[in-house]
């Protein structure tokens, strides 16, 4: 499309999780990130975003999200930590850093590479309590292939970026004030960024303490987009609906829409809040095309999506990353078994995580955060596009899960044990039952031996030894020990 933006922008927006454990160290390691300036004293390389740039993002929110978001502690709360920490970077250098970059040209035009130009206008970081760091970079598209960009070149370039690979990020370096007089620092022990730097080397480098071997990438992806079109009142209206598509999926050319998809409105995915106003959605990312006017509110517009807009977008991508969080805790439990069962670990483990998703619920996530229609609108259609919703089920049936699969466990745990315990029972009976069987065989004896004594006659001296008198007491001895021994065996044994 030749069509030239009247006004654009892109923030391209990273979120990684960190140990939360770890969230006081990194936020202090930030906050004490310095550099030296050319007279020689030290200049913070992150400081807390300016009244207006918060009082601008949170206008619209209702009165709790507005704390929320700023990281104020409830008054009377007994807790110490900050619900969201905003910083801004170095504003010394801001609009001051120039990317350049090649990246293949689309089909048709072999061998040619479409060359970007494009300046980092501002970086900001929000680092959440619950461990989501979420980092947005803002750039401008100044030319490419030397030429001032048309809205198919804004197109390409956010592709281009959000599908970066390592060997292929843009190369960033920083712009002189003024020819002959050197730049001015921007990374600790850094003078100036070199050539061959990256985008994402310099969010890594301005972030060490919370960009280390702990953190997790929570998208392959990288980079979640938010995007702001103006266009030319005179632009063809049927050219709009291609571009709104590639706006908000962050498509390439060659990626065709259903005609479903280039409706402008009238869709799940898209909002129309005034007459020459569009927003849409993706998992992708969001994006504004707004169509030029001569109202003065129409100059407020790229300020009010900056800020506000993407407060909203800010709050959603938190709940997202969140709940991605803990449904990638959940999946990374060790298999349950009587083993881990055993050590109580696995029990703590399930035990915190329940206790984050409860903690979630109660102060992260958010049904509505502007009482404004169209915000309200826009924000319940994002949270939807985001899968929010389906996500908070997952992250609810996983936990609800795991504690039935620990319930079941402990059940046949109890149940192993009264069987043990009952064949125990089972083999002691047994033991007094073989007890009783000695007893009724030698008690008879030993009552007989006690009458009789042991001094009887030998049988050769004393023809009269099998006498009445003698073997009356013996068969009394064996009718007894008889009944004894039919009695003990015939008794029904103790279950």
């Amino acid at each position: 499309m030749s069509v030239r933006p009247t006004k654009h922008f892109t923030r391209f927006i990273a979120t990684l999780k960190i140990p939360t454990d770890r969230l006081g160290d990194c936020l202090s390691g930030i906050e004490g990130m310095s550099v030296p300036t050319r007279s020689g004293k030290e200049q913070k390389v992150w400081l807390p975003l300016h009244d207006s740039t918060i009082a601008n993002q949170v206008k619209f929110l209702l009165p709790w999200v507005s704390r929320y978001l700023t990281g104020d502690v409830p008054r009377g709360s007994s807790r110490s930590d900050r619900d969201c920490v905003a910083l801004h970077w170095n504003p010394e250098v801001r609009g001051r850093l120039r990317g350049h970059w090649s990246a293949e040209s689309p089909q048709g035009s072999e061998g040619s590479r479409r060359r970007y130009e494009f300046t980092i206008c501002d970086v900001e970081t929000y680092i959440f309590s619950t461990g989501i760091v979420a980092v947005a970079t803002e750039c401008e598209l100044l030319k490419c292939s030397g030429e001032d960009p048309n809205l198919d070149d804004v197109v390409n370039f956010n592709y281009d970026m959000q599908h970066l690979a390592g060997d292929r990020a843009p190369m960033v370096q920083l712009v002189p004030d003024k020819e002959g007089v050197p730049p001015a620092p921007f990374l600790p022990g850094s003078v100036a960024a070199p050539e061959g730097t990256t985008l994402l080397c310099v969010i890594q480098e301005s972030l060490k303490p919370v960009f280390n071997d702990t953190h997790e990438s929570l998208d392959p992806r990288t980079f979640r987009l938010l995007t702001y079109v103006g266009v030319p009142e005179s632009t063809n209206s049927d050219q709009l609906g291609q571009l709104f598509y590639r706006l908000r999926r962050v498509a390439k050319e060659s990626y065709e829409a259903a005609p479903a998809d280039l409706a402008m409105e009238g869709r799940p995915d898209t909002v129309r809040t005034y007459a020459n106003v569009f927003i849409g959605f993706s998992l992708e990312g969001m994006a504004m095309l707004a169509i030029d006017s001569s109202q003065p509110f129409a100059q407020e517009r790229p300020n009010r999506f900056r800020c506000s807009y993407f407060a909203h977008y800010l709050l959603a991508l938190h709940q997202r990353a969140s709940l991605l969080s803990l449904a990638l805790e959940a999946g990374n439990l060790p298999r349950i078994t009587m083993a881990c069962l055993g050590t109580g670990e696995i029990d703590q483990r399930i035990r915190e995580l329940r206790l984050r998703a409860i903690d979630f619920n109660l102060h992260h996530r958010f049904a509505q955060v502007s009482t404004m229609t169209h915000y309200a609108t826009v924000y319940s259609q994002m949270v939807d596009a985001l899968a929010i919703p389906a996500l908070v089920d997952e992250v609810r049936d996983e936990v609800a899960e795991l504690d039935e699969v620990l319930a079941f466990y402990r059940d046949r745990d109890h149940v192993e044990q009264e069987d043990a315990r009952r064949q125990a029972g089972e083999s002691e009976a047994q033991r007094d039952r073989r007890l009783n069987q000695l007893i009724a065989v030698l008690g008879p004896l030993s009552l007989l031996l006690s009458l009789y004594g042991t001094n009887l006659p030998h049988y050769a001296q004393n023809p009269q030894y099998l006498s009445i008198p003698i073997l009356l007491p013996l068969g009394v001895w064996a009718i007894v020990t008889s009944l004894l021994l039919w009695t003990l065996r015939n008794r029904p044994s103790a279950r």
